[in-house]
């Protein structure tokens, strides 16, 4: 008797322990496909977007390398994008931006602008429910930062009247993401810190973990790195973050420099993960590693970074499915309701870039 619950004792920790380890596995490995995805192209005339910022009822947002209109958004048509307006110009003055990133939530698109060092200067609120009226700078709202200098990955979110979560923190510490309160000018700095094996700078490893891409839903926050596949959900206290539920746990592979400073990445490193969040689905295209975007000049004849998976979760880290895009693309977003991804593909003829639009089934 003792021999035979000694045998099942054994069983029992080998089946753990392979599914541990399996489990561990898969943390960091792209998700098999569930279903392929067909789309069909949206016709839209001279368009010189580089980069799709989000989708809202009715339109789609679009980053431009066009110093006077460096966001313009389209009507989405039947089958079509039609031109709507141009915003966002680059100067110093007044309503002008030097560098900006972007948050969508809901009707209103936050820019943030920052200073040629990458200091944050300030963030604006542009409502976006009457698009003919998007340039009344009356109806903007500023946020100036005047607090404390901080290093700014240009990533950030809202999550109350006047306090936003940004990638940011004061140089040479262990932080990478701080909440600023422009009421009070006030900055607190989280205490998370990944614990990775590289022995850097403190500043330069900041500087590898403050680039990402912030979402927020109902007191979460989404976090994902541009660099290895690091992805992970929290919780939003006051002044905390709560324990995180990550996705992925890659830690970007990396090794310093012989100057003490600089980082190189190895080639087992991932090129990061790429997500865009709405109220209900967290949504991301992974990228593969160093080591496979430079075996190919190209990806299934797009270019390399190119990618067409997209994996689902619900916030709170189930796995919803993997879906295939007929066409490789650079960047996309989703419709609120869930119901449609676009994605930013080329025309592989002419090189031009074009919007692909994929009904999702009912997740």
């Amino acid at each position: 008797m003792k021999k035979i619950f000694f045998i099942l004792c054994v069983l029992f920790f080998t089946v753990l322990t392979v599914s541990c380890n399996n489990g561990g596995k898969r943390s960091n490995e792209r998700k098999a496909v569930t279903a392929t995805l067909s789309g069909k192209e949206l016709k839209v005339k001279d368009f010189p977007a580089y980069r799709i910022v989000g989708a809202m009822k009715g339109y789609l947002l679009c980053k431009t390398p066009i110093d006077t209109s460096r966001v313009v958004i389209y009507r989405i048509e039947e089958d079509s994008l039609r031109y709507a307006a141009g915003i966002i110009k680059k100067g110093r003055g007044p309503h002008e931006f030097l560098n900006v990133d972007f948050f969508l939530s809901k009707d209103t698109l936050y820019v943030s602008n920052s200073s040629p060092s990458g200091g944050i200067l300030d963030i604006w609120g542009i409502p976006l429910d009457d698009i003919s009226n998007i340039k009344d700078y009356s109806r903007w709202k500023g946020y100036k930062w005047s607090g404390q200098d901080i290093m700014f990955g240009f990533n950030f979110i809202k999550i109350k009247n006047n306090e936003f979560i940004v990638a940011g923190a004061i140089e040479g510490t262990r932080h990478f993401l701080s909440k600023i309160d422009f009421s009070t000018n006030k900055l607190h700095q989280f205490d998370l810190w990944p614990k990775d094996s590289t022995d850097a700078p403190l500043s330069s490893k900041q500087l590898l973990y403050m680039p990402s891409s912030l979402f927020t839903n109902n007191g979460k926050l989404l976090y994902a790195c541009t660099e290895g596949r690091y992805m992970f959900i929290s919780k939003i206290g006051d002044n905390t973050l709560g324990k995180p539920v990550e996705i992925y746990s890659h830690l970007p592979d990396y090794k310093l420099k012989p100057d003490g400073c600089n980082l190189k990445y190895n080639e087992n490193c991932e090129d990061g993960i790429y997500p865009y969040a709405t109220s209900r689905f967290i949504y991301a295209q992974l990228s593969r590693s160093i080591k496979e975007i430079n075996a190919s000049a190209d990806y299934k004849g797009y270019p390399p970074y190119y990618f067409d998976e997209i994996e689902v979760y619900d916030w709170n880290g189930k796995f919803i499915g993997n879906f295939n895009a007929d066409r490789p693309f650079s960047s996309f977003a989703v419709s609120p309701d869930d119901s449609f991804i676009y994605t930013l593909s080329m025309n592989l003829q002419t090189k031009e870039p074009i919007v692909m639009q994929y009904k999702l089934p009912k997740l």
